[in-house]
């Protein structure tokens, strides 16, 4: 298992079927304020911002990219599969 997939099995276990994530959602996988999630929005490193699409006003986070996103954030080496 990639380590990839092992975020994202994360992910889907703490949130079943959702494939999007809220700002509320990704703080409380975290364990950190809304504050940090919004300010990691803000980075000036456009690529070291995490993975978002705007609904309305909403922020919602994908799943999946958000998976890759953290293993990038971690400095994990990155194994990516077809």
């Amino acid at each position: 298992m990639t380590n990839e997939k092992i975020y994202l099995e994360l992910l889907e276990t703490s949130f079943p079927g959702k494939n999007f994530l809220s700002v509320e959602d990704l703080a409380e996988f975290m364990e950190c304020d809304i504050k940090s999630i919004y300010s990691w929005n803000q980075r000036p490193d456009k690529r070291r911002r995490p993975p978002k699409i705007y609904v309305g006003k909403q922020i919602k986070y994908p799943k999946q990219a958000l998976a890759f996103w953290l293993l990038q954030e971690s400095g994990e080496s990155i194994e990516r599969s077809s």
